[in-house]
């Protein structure tokens, strides 16, 4: 109480999280040239453009996954919640977030071009 923090036994000797191992097993899952898409703008011809992006992006190798889909709200079960994390280094960032349905078909309205105008 008063502004402290609680931690248990159990999470002071936890294993630390394997932070760089996860990021790279989340790399080799979902990696694929065939998720991502690129855009390029500039005043050359698309000759040009094409020139100068190809050397730079063509060894993304092509793994033929499957576009992820996270279902449901990514937040649900945290809503309403504190969520305490451990940082690995001194860092001032404060990040908002919360959840909206999924808007992937309604990119021809933008509605997040909207939601940012708003805030």
């Amino acid at each position: 109480a008063g502004g402290r923090v609680a931690l248990t036994v159990a999470a002071v000797c936890a294993p630390p999280l394997r932070v760089r191992d996860a990021l790279i097993a989340f790399h080799a899952r979902h990696y694929s040239a065939n998720a991502m898409r690129l855009c390029v703008l500039g005043r050359q011809s698309l000759d040009e453009l094409e020139a100068l992006v190809l050397p730079l992006f063509a060894s993304i190798p092509n793994t033929d996954r499957p576009s992820p889909s996270w279902g449901g709200h990514p937040y649900e079960h945290s809503m309403r919640r504190a969520l305490v994390s451990v940082p690995v280094r001194q860092l001032r960032l404060l990040t908002v977030q919360w959840p909206m349905p999924p808007i992937k078909s309604l990119w021809r309205s933008k509605p997040y071009r909207y939601i940012s105008h708003l805030l």
